[in-house]
């Protein structure tokens, strides 16, 4: 049994290092997640970039159960992490300077 949770989109380009975040009351319901991560319309940032990539961070309550390096010419990927007895799950994206948007979508919960 899975439930579903809305797109979000992470990331908008800036001038500056930053980071963007998401959060979830799970209340301890469910025991994985899976996800796709994308980078937005073909959004390429642009050139410049500190970095050649960005970190996705998934943290349930205070672990850190997944990290994963975005770039901007990342196909969509699938993701699954272990979320069980989670009461508060985050999505943390540290991005760099003129990143590209991404989208977290199609999540699917499963107790």
């Amino acid at each position: 049994v899975g439930g579903a949770l809305a797109l979000m989109a992470l990331a908008a380009s800036s001038e500056v290092s930053q980071a963007s975040f998401a959060c979830f009351n799970l209340q301890k319901q469910y025991k994985t997640m899976t996800f796709n991560v994308g980078v937005l319309d073909n959004d390429k940032g642009s050139d410049g970039r500190k970095q050649p990539y960005d970190t996705l961070y998934v943290i349930a309550d205070d672990k850190i159960v997944g990290e994963y390096k975005l770039t901007s010419d990342m196909a969509t990927t699938e993701i699954t992490v272990d979320i069980a007895n989670c009461e508060r799950l985050t999505f943390w994206l540290d991005h760099n300077s003129n990143s590209p948007s991404y989208g977290i979508f199609d999540a699917i919960l499963t107790k």
